[in-house]
């Protein structure tokens, strides 16, 4: 049983950015530098075969990200 960091994932910061941007302006770019960093990240642990757990909170990460667009773009 692995046992998860106390630490933040690293795409952690640039998440929670964008989940958390006020200004509508700056809300895309937020979104954009985020997914990128998830796609980096779970493009290393697929391929080392990293945390499950990890890859995971990626993949939710990645599908509210997406939500959250088409949220401000419906808008």
């Amino acid at each position: 049983m692995a046992i998860q960091s106390l630490h933040p994932y690293l795409w952690d910061s640039v998440y929670k950015a964008a989940v958390l941007e006020p200004e509508s302006a700056m809300l895309e770019q937020r979104i954009e530098v985020a997914q990128e960093a998830l796609l980096t990240r779970w493009l290393e642990l697929t391929q080392l075969r990293g945390d499950m757990v990890e890859i995971r909170a990626i993949v939710d990460a990645t599908d509210a990200l997406r939500a959250l667009m088409r949220k401000h773009r419906a808008a």
